[in-house]
């Protein structure tokens, strides 16, 4: 199959790639280290003291913190760091791939110069798209009946796991879940109905040493080629077409 190289409008509400690392450096003192290392133009968060230029709180830029979380953001993306953990996310719209990488390989070169990640362990690429008011099975390769079949169900979820080239897949569908749209007040709730493919690839059969950055990369770019293979694998030739698919 011939995968589109974009398509608009793609939907994409969140863009996660985590990379977990090993490290001797406790993390009270690698976040310091990693907060020096960052350039300035990179934002910083915590969740009791926003010290960034425009002092944003944590929700106002879609991310929730614990006291063990630290968020760091610039205008394309936003790099959520934990203990062994990296977490990057699209600020608002999706930025493309050809931008996403570069900017996750930025980061990580910059936080190698502190010299306190030791390996790299696992990689993990969560792409979740949303569609408002739409079918799951008119948009998808899929069907769904249960020992009923005179039922047509409206609303469900359907979830599976499976390997594919050499990656654990996590595959999340659901159908017209009905969500509380953003402008509703609490007084008069409006909610409408959001059909999600959610698509996690996990590598985990990794050790890179930091020395072999370009091999981490190069895996994070096989992994994003394998969501966007089976994303574009479920769709439907119809749905495609409607996004106006660019080869």
């Amino acid at each position: 199959m011939k995968i589109p190289q974009k398509i608009y409008p793609d939907r994409i509400t969140n863009a996660i790639v985590e990379v977990r690392y090993t490290s001797k450096i406790p993390f009270e003192i690698l976040v310091g280290l990693f907060f020096n290392a960052l350039d300035d133009t990179y934002n910083y968060i915590n969740k009791l003291n926003p010290t960034s230029k425009n002092q944003s709180e944590p929700d106002q830029i879609g991310i929730h913190l614990s006291s063990s979380q630290f968020l760091f953001y610039n205008d394309k993306i936003k790099i959520q760091l934990q203990p062994n953990s990296i977490v990057f996310n699209c600020i608002k719209s999706y930025i493309l791939w050809s931008n996403y990488l570069p900017e996750i390989e930025k980061v990580l070169k910059q936080l190698l110069t502190t010299n306190g990640i030791e390996s790299f362990v696992r990689i993990g690429l969560r792409y979740i798209s949303e569609y408002p008011n739409i079918d799951l099975q008119s948009c998808i390769k899929f069907s769904f009946s249960f020992g009923m079949p005179e039922i047509q169900s409206k609303t469900y979820s359907f979830k599976s796991e499976f390997e594919y080239k050499g990656n654990k897949i996590v595959l999340n569908l659901h159908n017209k879940l009905p969500v509380l749209k953003n402008n509703s007040s609490n007084n008069l709730p409006d909610t409408q109905q959001l059909t999600l493919i959610d698509i996690d690839v996990i590598k985990s059969d990794i050790k890179f040493p930091a020395q072999d950055f370009q091999s981490l990369i190069s895996n994070i770019d096989t992994v994003h080629s394998s969501e966007k293979e089976i994303f574009f694998k479920l769709l439907n030739d119809e749905f495609l077409n409607t996004l106006n698919p660019v080869y």
